[in-house]
C-alpha cells in the first residue's frame, strides 16, 4: 500500500473540502493555508526511487534458494563422521551396516513384489474381483454392481 493511502482524512470533514485543511470552496492544490511539508509526515524513505526489479533477478534469487543436495548430503556425512568420531565409533562400521540393512530392504521389497496375489482370487464367485488398498490389505468388489466389501464373498 502507497504510503498516501495510510494517511486518512479526518472523518468529520466535509467530503467536498480540501483534503489538507478540510475547508470547503478549494482543493489541496489552492489552500491556502499554506504547503505540506510531505517529507516531514512520511520521511525522507517514502520519496527514494526503488530500483527497478528484472526477472532475471528474481529467477536468480529462487536459483539461489534451492537446495542442493549433494552438498546438503557431504554436510550431513562431515557432522556424523565428527559425532561419531567423539563418541569413539567407527565411522566405516556404521556405514557397512546402514549399506547392509538398506540392501535387505530392497531385497525383502522386490522378493513381496514377485509373489503375485493370485491366493486372494482363488475361491471367489462369478463376478467379484480383488482389489488393495493403500496398506495393501485386499477387499473385493462386484464388477457388475461396483459393490466393495472387505469380507471375502461366499457363492
Amino acid at each position: 500500500m502507497e504510503m498516501h493511502h495510510k494517511l486518512r482524512r479526518d472523518p468529520s470533514w466535509d467530503p467536498r473540502g480540501c483534503n489538507l485543511c478540510g475547508q470547503v470552496g478549494h482543493q489541496a492544490v489552492e489552500c491556502p493555508n499554506g504547503t505540506v511539508n510531505w517529507k516531514g509526515i512520511y520521511g525522507e524513505d517514502a520519496f527514494v526511487l526503488r530500483p527497478p526489479v528484472y526477472e532475471s533477478q528474481l529467477r536468480e534469487r529462487r536459483r539461489l534458494r534451492t537446495c542442493d543436495d549433494d552438498a546438503v548430503r557431504k554436510a550431513a556425512e562431515q557432522y556424523a563422521k565428527g559425532l561419531a568420531a567423539q563418541q569413539g565409533i567407527n565411522w566405516d562400521d556404521i556405514k557397512r551396516a546402514a549399506d547392509a540393512s538398506q540392501h535387505a530392504v530392497q531385497v525383502a521389497a522386490s522378493q513381496q513384489a514377485q509373489q503375485p496375489p493370485a491366493a486372494a482370487e482363488e475361491g471367489l464367485p462369478d463376478g467379484w474381483a480383488v482389489a488393495y488398498d493403500p496398506n495393501n490389505k485386499p477387499y473385493y468388489w462386484h464388477k457388475a454392481t461396483q459393490k466393495t466389501q472387505w469380507d471375502k464373498p461366499t457363492a
